[in-house]
């Protein structure tokens, strides 16, 4: 087992390079990616450009959006105006059946009123033929 575990401690061991002399591990340096300023400007330019275009992008959807809520919010105001136009006409209307309603019987009440005297005109018409 003696074996075992040292070939594991081996095979778990990061490779000598990766530590100093003094056994403390050291970063690999790695040389840093040639950069030139143009090609900096350049990656500055489009990060610029881009965050450019979403910022026009956002700006353009929400002018969007709140033009959709805009106009439904007219909509809605136009038929809250509608509806409420109708119901003053149809008060309107009940206003004018309940009138002629109270007329019609009104007019009953003349005409049964006028019946007795229908009756004795029409008897008096029948003796002068």
């Amino acid at each position: 087992t003696e074996k075992f575990s040292a070939e594991s401690r081996q095979a778990n061991e990061p490779k000598p390079d990766s530590y100093s002399e003094t056994g403390v591990r050291r970063e690999r340096e790695e040389a840093p990616a040639m950069a030139t300023p143009a090609k900096e400007e350049a990656a500055a330019g489009q990060r610029d450009e881009l965050a450019d275009s979403l910022s026009e992008l956002f700006t353009n959807v929400s002018l969007m959006v709140r033009g959709e809520l805009q106009g439904t919010n007219n909509q809605l105001s136009l038929l809250e105006k509608m509806n409420q136009r109708v119901t003053e006409e149809y008060s309107n209307h009940g206003d004018v059946a309940s009138g002629l309603r109270v007329f019609v019987e009104q007019l009953n009440e003349k005409n049964q009123r006028f019946d007795e005297y229908t009756t004795q005109i029409d008897a008096i018409d029948q003796q002068c033929h």
